[in-house]
């Protein structure tokens, strides 16, 4: 798989500000592109999941590293 075009962390923030900054992220990105998020919010998972669904976007990767972070690989 090719590296992100961008790369966000809301790390830290808690919902709803991680899909806030990450409606904001995917504005300046192009079609086709890939944005990589990294947050770690109890439920970060599930408003990843829901956010592409609504916006039509393709969740490539979503997984959780040894502590309880989430990375996710959108598609826009």
């Amino acid at each position: 798989m090719r590296p992100p075009d961008k790369i966000l962390s809301v790390i830290g923030k808690s919902c709803p500000l991680p899909l806030i900054e990450l409606a904001k992220a995917v504005q300046g990105v192009a079609p086709g592109q890939i944005i990589q998020v990294t947050g770690d919010d109890p439920i970060f998972d599930i408003g990843v999941k829901d956010f592409c669904e609504a916006k039509g976007f393709e969740l490539l990767e979503l997984k959780k590293d040894e502590g309880k972070k989430f990375i996710a690989l959108i598609k826009c």
